[in-house]
C-alpha cells in the first residue's frame, strides 16, 4: 500500500486522499493543509471538528462519499470552498463556524429539506 496522502508542488499545500477508502478523517495530515482531498472514500458521516488541526485549510472537497450527516460547529474559520455533491445527505446543517465560507456543491444528494437557519451563520449569504 503507498503514502496515505500524494502532495503535489505548488503555493497552497494540496493533500490528496481521494480514492484510498478511507472511512474516517486522517489524523495525520500536514499541519499547513490549505487543500484536503477527501473524495470518493468511505467517510458516512464527518464533524468540522476533524478538521480543527488543520488551521490553513481554505479547500475542503468530499465528494463521492456515503455521507449522510455532516455535523458543524467548532469553527473553519478560513474554509472557502465546501464540495459536498455525490453523497447521501437528506438535510443541510446548519452551516455554523464557516464565516469565509463562499462555494458550497451540493449536487446529487438527496436533500429534502434545510434546517432553521441553516445558512445564518455565513458572512454573506447572498453570494
Amino acid at each position: 500500500m503507498g503514502p496515505l496522502w500524494d502532495i503535489p508542488p505548488g503555493d497552497r499545500l494540496l493533500v490528496n486522499c481521494s480514492g484510498k477508502g478511507l472511512s474516517v478523517v486522517p489524523l495525520a495530515l500536514p499541519r499547513n493543509t490549505g487543500i484536503l482531498l477527501l473524495s470518493s472514500n468511505r467517510l458516512a458521516s464527518v464533524s468540522t471538528a476533524s478538521f480543527q488541526h488543520l488551521p490553513e485549510l481554505a479547500e475542503l472537497d468530499l465528494s463521492g462519499n456515503a455521507l449522510g450527516a455532516l455535523h458543524t460547529g467548532p469553527p473553519l474559520p478560513l474554509l472557502q470552498e465546501l464540495v459536498l455533491s455525490h453523497n447521501a445527505l437528506g438535510v443541510l446543517p446548519t452551516l455554523q463556524g464557516l464565516p469565509a465560507l463562499t462555494r458550497l456543491a451540493l449536487a446529487h444528494n438527496n436533500i429534502s429539506g434545510l434546517l432553521p437557519g441553516a445558512f445564518r451563520d455565513l458572512s454573506d449569504p447572498d453570494r
